[in-house]
């Protein structure tokens, strides 16, 4: 906790639970992200903490948002987030969600079936879309490999097909799990998704965005190792 949310609790007796937020941390831990992978655009995951001071601030300090539900969606666009800024990184979308969030401007849509690839071609004509990649989750304390994704087979037929549904193929997303400590399922993940970016080129379909998905470890009970040691292992391994 940081020493102004200290000094405020200490001079406000309020009855609890109380939640405290000190924005300062917020910017300075945004900043330093944005420091640590200087060519990567930073998406806040808004269901980390929807409150709409956190929302403005990242705004103002030009992140973009990544939205799991149509009522996420709509609090950022209140709050003066441009459309072109939110992916609906969710893939499990109602019909309904996917064409209310097209009508306010939203074109970035997750997937990981062909099932909901057909509900964004039919609601999100033009769309720009990306197949969420299963991959291993090994060195992390909450995997969720089981929760969304497919294979990297998988997502090469389902981009390719997503091509001829009039949509616009961008890329793949992963998660590697959260609080993961292993900078080897980085790198395997990583090169799943190099996978799918050659083969997809040989049918002339380039793909150019890579969602990293989170999980950077951060100091609970035990301490973990610096950022920048994530980081410089990370933007190698999109080099390499």
């Amino acid at each position: 906790m940081s020493n102004s949310c200290i000094r405020w609790l200490e001079n406000n007796d309020l009855p609890s639970p109380i939640f405290v937020l000190d924005l300062s941390e917020v910017k300075r831990n945004f900043n330093r992200l944005k420091n640590l992978y200087t060519d990567i655009n930073i998406y806040y995951a808004v269901k980390a903490n929807p409150n709409i001071k956190i929302i403005e601030l990242l705004n103002d300090l030009g992140s973009s948002f990544d939205c799991a539900s149509i009522e996420e969606i709509k609090i950022c666009i209140d709050n003066n987030v441009l459309p072109a800024k939110i992916s609906y990184g969710s893939t499990l979308k109602k019909e309904i969600d996917i064409e209310k969030s097209f009508k306010l401007g939203v074109r970035f849509f997750a997937f990981d079936t062909f099932e909901e690839l057909e509900k964004i071609s039919r609601k999100a004509p033009g769309a720009n879309v990306f197949c969420r990649l299963m991959v291993p989750n090994g060195g992390s304390e909450w995997p969720l490999s089981k929760k969304f994704g497919c294979n990297y087979k998988l997502a090469e037929k389902l981009l390719t097909q997503a091509k001829g549904m009039m949509l616009n193929p961008i890329g793949v997303s992963f998660h590697v799990g959260s609080q993961q400590m292993s900078q080897i399922t980085w790198n395997k993940s990583i090169t799943i998704a190099a996978k799918v970016f050659r083969s997809l080129a040989q049918k002339n379909i380039i793909l150019n965005f890579l969602n990293l998905g989170g999980g950077m470890p951060a100091n609970y009970k035990k301490k973990v190792k610096k950022n920048k040691s994530y980081s410089s292992n990370i933007l190698k391994s999109i080099k390499r």
